[in-house]
């Protein structure tokens, strides 16, 4: 990270301040710049000892930026390449911290194909049902994964994995369209799930008033930005379809298990999927997304 003397964080809500509080929290020595579309966010940055400056523009934030994280909504993210794509500093590095990477580097990097700046996807698997600045966590990333996606510019990419694993993460490689495929089982199918039983349970008169622990923890996803996760579906229709089309045949096969199965038929399925997520555990992957 020596030689990136100024990093300029676009979006400010949780995982953009996160990032900034994760620097200042590591000791980084250059200058942490910050923008926003909220004038209260901003507010609340100018008065946190993270960032350095907090700019009106996004084309004076990006102006002398080395490195660039777009911590913004996927679908939003190649709009704003475009308005600053003659704003960004001469060969500087940019990056996003979003949950699907296929389209969203596709789109980029034709936007930049006549520019000297240099665009890398990464993604760190970390969040919180929290969103904003208030809900800003120095370790946030800290034990995570974050993937980075392969990039013709190896100087551009080892600054962009020098970032994550100077804030503490643990950088893995993997292409756009895997990153999509594996994400889609392991990250949105799970808040789906959640929403889908939100939508589920309470459906029930009077639900409501009976919900324990169990419901608390299991529906957690479902309280994250609807406008955050409208992307990431938008942005990853087809490997979200396939992997509920797996969900609703294990779906097909439980209720078929309870239609003929005996009481050790059902005991045995439990036991599977318990001992499933104790593999995880024993891993030492279990991430807290």
């Amino acid at each position: 990270m020596n030689n990136v003397k100024v990093i300029a964080i676009i979006g400010m809500g949780l995982m953009g301040a996160s990032l900034a509080a994760a620097l200042r929290d590591k000791s980084y020595s250059g200058s942490i710049v910050g923008w926003s579309r909220s004038k209260e966010t901003k507010d609340k940055a100018e008065k946190s000892k993270w960032f350095d400056k907090v700019f009106n523009s996004a084309s004076e934030a990006v102006a002398d930026a080395d490195l660039v994280i777009f911590c913004l909504p996927v679908k939003s993210i190649p709009k704003l390449v475009e308005k600053l794509s003659l704003s960004f500093k001469s060969n500087a590095i940019i990056t996003d911290v979003g949950s699907t990477k296929f389209e969203l580097i596709n789109m980029v990097e034709g936007l930049l194909d006549k520019s000297s700046s240099t665009f890398i996807g990464s993604h760190p698997i970390c969040g919180s049902e929290k969103s904003g600045f208030e809900g800003a966590d120095p370790n946030l990333y800290n034990e995570s994964i974050t993937v980075v996606c392969p990039s013709n510019n190896n100087e551009a990419y080892c600054v962009v994995k020098d970032l994550w694993t100077f804030i503490g993460s643990e950088v893995v490689e993997l292409e756009s369209n895997t990153h999509d495929e594996l994400l889609a089982s392991t990250s949105h199918l799970p808040h789906l799930v959640s929403a889908l039983l939100v939508r589920t349970s309470l459906s029930y008169p009077n639900a409501i008033n009976f919900c324990g622990t169990g419901f608390r923890d299991t529906t957690r996803l479902a309280s994250g930005s609807s406008l955050v996760w409208a992307d990431i579906l938008d942005s990853n229709r087809e490997s979200i379809k396939e992997v509920l089309q797996k969900y609703k045949y294990e779906l097909i096969n439980l209720i078929n298990l309870l239609d003929t199965g005996s009481y050790n038929d059902l005991q045995e399925w439990l036991e599977d999927s318990r001992t499933m997520r104790e593999r995880v555990k024993v891993s030492g992957k279990l991430i807290d997304e």
